[in-house]
């Protein structure tokens, strides 16, 4: 069974598409690129831009129930991959231990200089705090965001 989500105070989906699906155990988070979620304006410079395209991604996992330090794969794709060292120091800001399985890529991306998808285990998750990603579709924030119950890592 497939649940497509959109999570409130994300960055407005480009198509149509939606910010996250739940199949299986999983949370697969569609590409996010960096547009600020309130002003959707795209920041000027490369470290700016990695920062606030990792901060969407975060955002769609909360939504989700979960956090960065679920995800078990990064797919990032970067206009200029003669940046990687850059994009990598500031990866690391993000995934500081126990990164996830990652594979970056050069990419012809349009106004933009960084994409990322991930994907997490929503199983961990979920069972370490007892619930799961319930309610309507495109209402999406859990619980423990509204203050009923425990927040992820607590």
């Amino acid at each position: 069974m497939r649940k497509a989500i959109m999570v409130e105070g994300a960055a407005k989906a480009a198509g149509h598409y939606s910010h996250a699906a739940i199949a299986n155990g999983f949370v697969y988070v569609s590409g996010q690129g960096p547009a600020d979620p309130v002003t959707s304006i795209v920041p000027d410079g490369f470290a700016a831009q990695v920062r606030q395209t990792l901060r969407n991604v975060q955002i769609i996992l909360m939504g989700a129930g979960a956090d960065l330090k679920d995800v078990v794969k990064v797919n990032a794709y970067l206009s200029d991959v003669t940046r990687f060292r850059e994009y990598n120091a500031i990866y690391q800001e993000f995934f500081a231990s126990d990164p996830p399985a990652r594979t970056t890529v050069g990419s012809q991306l349009f106004g933009i200089q960084v994409q990322q998808f991930s994907f997490w285990s929503g199983s961990t998750a979920f069972q370490r705090h007892g619930r799961t990603c319930s309610g309507h579709p495109r209402s999406t924030v859990p619980r423990w965001m509204a203050g009923t119950s425990m927040p992820p890592g607590a």
